[in-house]
C-alpha cells in the first residue's frame, strides 16, 4: 500500500513543466508573414519519402510525392505535410498562423493548414479512429509546429527567421516507425 503513493510522489516530482509561451511582437509576425521561396544551395535534401535513407547532405529533390509513408494511410496523414517543396506562404497574427507549402498547393491551389499558437495541445479524432495531434507555440522568437498521429509518427518544424529579416530557416525532425530523420531548409523572401 505505501508503494502508490511514493510512485506517484516520484511521478510529480520528475513530471516535465509546460514551457512558458512568448508573446510575438508585431515586428515578428510582419516578418515571417509572406512568400519564402526555397534557397537549394542551403538546404538539405528532402527525398520523396523523408524517412529513406538515401537523401543526401545538400541540394533538394524538388516535389516529389506529397507523402511516402508507405502503405499505413495514418503515417501519410503525417508525411503529406513534411516536404515543402519549392516555397511556403505564412500568414501569421497573434494567435494563428496559417501556413500553405508549394507542395499542398500543387495538389489543391485552397490548402492551407492553420495552427493555434498558444502552446496547447489539441486532438482530433478522424472518422477511421485515429487521433491527431498538434501544438505550436513561440519560443524566443522561434515558431514551433508540432503535427502527428498518436502512436503512429509526427513532425516538428521550428521556423527562425534569419537576422537580416530575408531569410527563413526551417528545421523539420520527422519520427516514425521508431525512425528518426532531421531537414533544414533555408528560404529566401
Amino acid at each position: 500500500m505505501l508503494r502508490v503513493p511514493v510512485v506517484l510522489a516520484l511521478g510529480l516530482v520528475f513530471a516535465p513543466a509546460l514551457t512558458a509561451q512568448d508573446k510575438p511582437t508585431a515586428a515578428m509576425l510582419q516578418a515571417v508573414s509572406g512568400t519564402w521561396k526555397l534557397d537549394p544551395a542551403h538546404s538539405d535534401t528532402v527525398p520523396a519519402d523523408p524517412m529513406s535513407r538515401g537523401a543526401g547532405p545538400r541540394g533538394f529533390s524538388g516535389g516529389g510525392s506529397r507523402g511516402g509513408g508507405g502503405a499505413d494511410p495514418n503515417l501519410r496523414l503525417v508525411m503529406a505535410e513534411v516536404n515543402p517543396g519549392a516555397g511556403l506562404v505564412v500568414a501569421a497574427n497573434d494567435s494563428t498562423v496559417a501556413m500553405a507549402t508549394a507542395n499542398m498547393l500543387k495538389a489543391n491551389p485552397n490548402a492551407v493548414s492553420n495552427w493555434k499558437t498558444d502552446g496547447k495541445k489539441y486532438q482530433d479524432a478522424q472518422m477511421d479512429g485515429t487521433i491527431t495531434e498538434s501544438q505550436s507555440g513561440w519560443r524566443d522568437g522561434v515558431l514551433t509546429i508540432m503535427y502527428g498521429v498518436v502512436g503512429v509518427g509526427s513532425f516538428t518544424r521550428e521556423f527562425k527567421l534569419g537576422r537580416d529579416g530575408k531569410t527563413l530557416e526551417l528545421k523539420e525532425t520527422v519520427l516514425a516507425g521508431g525512425r528518426k530523420a532531421e531537414y533544414k531548409l533555408s528560404f529566401n523572401r
